[in-house]
């Protein structure tokens, strides 16, 4: 896991291929993602394409939607549980491409709900919110996935959908009970997530809307929003935030990154940027 407001660690690279990201961006939200670890580009691979399909195997029925194949191979002793070489069972194929029928089927057949598999470790429920499929999440909730496990790089559901910009998946988890503060793994809530990898007003006006603590602080090195904010130059998360009352003098791990308008001056990467947000940080201190 790397630093907290830096990105984690790991790749996304599934190793699957997949849709670009302009596939993921819902109407309505205009944020523009933060380059870095994080990835949208290589996605689980999700693939609709007519054929016959006497002669396909699990995944590639799976995958196609061929209810009838799928049907065919369990029958003959195909053990619904079992992951493809690249670890990844027929759930979790079911669940990336919308397969609601062959996921009842694989369900009634034993598969497991919250199997973590592919390369990020993660379960069904994951890669059904990574790719916004509203209606498959709430499928596999009612089967009992479980939106708050974290997937490989420390995710849980919520901080998925944020990261993917999917927000009425989003507001469909917090519906069900997911805190809209919700840490990941490094301590991080969707908000500092948003503040720091999404550059726009999206979806941190939407999180702040849904009561987001702007003053929390995470685990690792106690930055808040607004740190995430500035150190990605992210103008009108910085805007957002201080109109909801975030505080310019909380104190992160270190020093000298404190943000206060005097400390820009103390470092480099805050000056950087202090051109954009001085205006903002001054006014917000008088």
């Amino acid at each position: 896991m790397g630093d907290s407001c830096h990105g984690h660690g790991g790749s996304h690279s599934h190793g699957h291929g997949g849709p670009g990201f302009s596939g993921f961006m819902p109407g309505g939200f205009h944020g523009q993602l933060v380059p870095g670890p994080l990835d949208p580009t290589q996605q689980p691979r999700k693939v609709s394409h007519p054929e016959d399909s006497s002669s396909w195997d699990i995944v590639k029925a799976t995958q196609f939607g061929a209810l009838e194949r799928c049907k065919e191979l369990i029958e003959s002793g195909y053990d619904v549980r079992q992951p493809d070489k690249e670890n990844v069972t027929p759930l979790h194929w079911a669940a990336i491409n919308n397969r609601a029928d062959i996921v009842k089927y694989y369900i009634s057949k034993g598969a497991v709900i919250d199997q973590l598999g592919g390369d990020l470790n993660s379960t069904p429920l994951h890669w059904a919110i990574r790719q916004g499929h509203l209606s498959m999440v709430i499928q596999l909730m009612r089967y009992g996935a479980d939106p708050s496990l974290a997937d490989g790089e420390g995710y849980r559901g919520l901080h998925l959908a944020v990261l993917f910009q999917h927000m009425p998946i989003a507001a469909f988890l917090m519906a069900k009970g997911q805190e809209v503060d919700s840490p990941d793994i490094n301590g991080q809530t969707p908000l500092m997530l948003a503040a720091q990898k999404i550059i726009g007003p999206e979806p941190t006006n939407f999180l702040i809307k849904c009561n987001a603590s702007v003053n929390a602080v995470d685990k690792m090195n106690r930055n808040s929003p607004l740190h995430c904010a500035v150190l990605a130059g992210n103008v009108d998360a910085v805007h957002i935030l201080l109109e909801a009352g975030a505080s310019i003098d909380l104190e992160n791990a270190n020093v000298s990154g404190h943000i206060s308008p005097l400390s820009f001056k103390k470092n480099l990467l805050l000056s950087y940027n202090m051109h954009l947000f001085l205006p903002y940080l001054l006014n917000d201190s008088k």
